[in-house]
């Protein structure tokens, strides 16, 4: 099929020539998230980056660290559904995240953001300076962040909401 597409695309005559069939760009895999049985919501899989991080181990203290700055960061993003100025609200952000996830806080608008409270958080680190924790919201909704440590300090680095399927 891709042979004929690329022959069609090319203006081929199907000729001998046009009958090779052309190289066909792979994605590379990423991960899918999986739902666990009795939930509905996938749950978040982060896995080693390399094989530095392999026999990564990470404490109880490194957890609840990156568990205890998704909370604020989740609550205060929260907060932004009630918040008019996105400057001042981006600013209460500003220790919880990467500086260059400003532009996207600034620019989401109160109406984006649910009006619910944080239910939990469950982190999922592959090292102790970096991973994923889940978020969940009391209306079923939540995000997904990826975070990480510089020294002791936990901020997100990337976050997506995510609804009920």
């Amino acid at each position: 099929m891709a042979a004929g597409i690329t022959r069609s695309a090319a203006g081929g005559d199907g000729s001998a020539e046009a009958a090779t069939p052309a190289a066909v760009p792979t994605a590379s895999v990423q991960p899918t998230p999986t739902v666990q049985p009795g939930t509905d919501a996938p749950v978040v899989t982060a896995t080693p980056s390399g094989p530095n991080d392999d026999d990564a181990t990470v404490s109880t203290a490194e957890q609840a660290a990156a568990s205890t700055a998704a909370l604020k960061f989740a609550s205060l993003w929260l907060a932004g559904a009630f918040v008019p100025d996105r400057q001042r609200w981006a600013d209460s952000l500003t220790g919880l995240v990467d500086p260059s996830l400003r532009p996207f806080l600034e620019a989401t608008p109160a109406s984006a953001i649910p009006h619910t409270s944080v239910a939990s958080a469950v982190p999922q680190l592959v090292a102790p300076s970096y991973g994923a924790v889940r978020v969940t919201f009391a209306d079923r909704t939540g995000m997904d962040l990826q975070m990480s440590a510089t020294g002791s300090t936990w901020r997100v680095v990337q976050y997506l909401p995510t609804a009920t399927p």
